[in-house]
């Protein structure tokens, strides 16, 4: 859900992933283009990140709410259990090709 909340924000807002790369001061947009994949996790600074770039709620970026009003954050324990689904999703992905 994560990934494709990602991609749609990136769409809806005309940037290239090379200009969220820039904007999230990652490495490279390959660094972004895997965490819009889903092939690299989601950190909670990115996703505040990301949030604030699209003006948007953390519930919204992690799927939570289809709301994007950016008032509706996130709770720590909701962050919490997010980030461990996205983790598990992560380490079952890693085993297949492994």
């Amino acid at each position: 859900m994560t990934a494709s909340r990602l991609k749609e924000l990136r769409l809806e807002n005309n940037y290239t992933m090379q200009e969220v790369a820039k904007k999230m001061n990652l490495k490279s947009r390959g660094t972004y283009s895997d965490i819009e994949h889903g092939k690299n996790i989601l950190t909670s600074i990115n996703a505040l990140n990301l949030a604030n770039l699209y003006n948007v709620s953390l519930d919204y970026i992690y799927g939570l709410s289809n709301n994007k009003d950016n008032k509706n954050l996130i709770n720590s324990n909701e962050l919490d259990t997010v980030l461990e689904m996205e983790l598990h999703t992560t380490v079952n992905r890693l085993q297949v090709l492994i």
